[in-house]
């Protein structure tokens, strides 16, 4: 008896001591909040960047954020530049919580408000090409990639990076600054880093 409780004190002590990789922590409700406010005021207002469809009724985003510090060297080009050409300034606290938290990708969940249905990509199954995609895709504004959204300390300003590819040759790398005013989010700015 004595050894069958050895045995099973060894293989709890195993079986505690090789977990598997920790789960990777998602965004939280105010990243949600942000990406919705963005989405519902860019994408689905008929001014989304990168998009060549007019009629968007379905939001494709990539089930996973862009890890934009991982490259810091493009990371601290687009930031000085951003921060000259936003017409809000950009609070220190704000950047460093957007640098922080973009150093690796993170999970999505399905927690968008968003004023249209949305899919995360590969929801439809796999697709080839552009031509693919648009076929079980057609109403979509292309495929959006969002990075994590930096938070200033009082809660009150964010920062995105949003990707919005719709074909082969169109596509926006846009910076968003918002702003939380009333218990809403609006966008203050946008600074696009590269357009196609």
């Amino acid at each position: 008896m004595r050894r069958y409780g050895l045995v099973l004190a060894a293989c709890l002590l195993v079986l505690t001591g090789c977990r598997g990789a920790e789960p990777q922590p998602t965004p939280g409700k105010p990243a949600y909040e942000v990406y919705s406010a963005l989405i519902n005021q860019v994408f689905l207002s008929g001014r989304a960047p990168g998009s060549v469809n007019s009629k968007v009724r379905l939001i494709v985003i990539e089930p996973e954020t862009i890890a934009v510090a991982d490259r810091p060297e493009h990371l601290n080009a687009d930031l000085d530049y951003v921060v000259k050409k936003a017409r809000q300034r950009i609070e220190a606290d704000t950047l460093a919580d957007f640098r922080a938290k973009n150093q690796q990708s993170q999970p999505l969940r399905r927690e968008f408000g968003l004023n249209a249905p949305f899919a995360f990509l590969g929801d439809r199954g796999d697709y080839d090409g552009w031509e693919g995609f648009q076929k079980k895709y057609p109403d979509a504004q292309g495929i959006m990639t969002l990075s994590r959204a930096g938070f200033n300390d009082a809660q009150d300003q964010a920062l995105v990076y949003v990707h919005n590819a719709s074909d082969g040759l169109a596509g926006a790398w846009v910076y968003v600054v918002l702003r939380k005013r009333g218990g809403a989010w609006e966008i203050e700015d946008q600074v696009a880093v590269r357009e196609s």
